[in-house]
C-alpha cells in the first residue's frame, strides 16, 4: 500500500489525550488529566500485526496516523472510544509535519 499522506478527511478520529498530575486515585494508581485533543485515522492491529511488532497476540495495538505535535510523548496516555492506551512509540516524519503514534491498551475502565 502506497503511503499518501494526511488528505482531506483522513482524519476522522478525535483522541482525548492525558498526562499525570501526579496524584493517585483511590486504587493507589497513577491518576490523569485531560491534556489535550488530537484529531487522527486510527488503525486497529490484528494479533499477527501485534506479534510483528514485538507485541502479544492478545494486546490491542492501535497505529494513529495525525499532525505532528511535539507534546504527544511517550509518558501520555490516550482515550479512543472508550477505551485508554499508553503511548509506546512517536515516530515522526522526516519534515515533522506528520506523526505515527502506536498505543497499546491500558486496560483501565472509563
Amino acid at each position: 500500500m502506497e503511503y499518501k499522506g494526511i488528505s482531506a478527511g483522513r482524519l476522522r478520529h478525535q483522541l482525548d489525550f492525558q498526562t499525570t498530575d501526579g496524584t493517585s486515585d483511590a486504587d493507589g494508581q497513577v491518576a490523569y488529566v485531560h491534556a489535550f485533543h488530537a484529531r487522527a485515522e486510527v488503525q486497529v492491529k490484528s494479533g499477527s500485526d501485534s506479534v510483528a511488532l514485538g507485541y502479544e497476540a492478545t494486546a490491542e495495538i492501535v497505529t494513529c496516523l495525525m499532525w505532528y505535535n511535539a507534546s504527544v510523548t511517550n509518558n501520555l496516555k490516550f482515550i479512543w472510544r472508550g477505551n485508554t492506551y499508553t503511548v509506546e512509540h512517536v515516530k515522526p516524519n522526516t519534515n515533522k509535519r506528520e506523526m505515527i503514534v502506536t498505543g497499546k491498551v491500558d486496560g483501565r475502565i472509563n
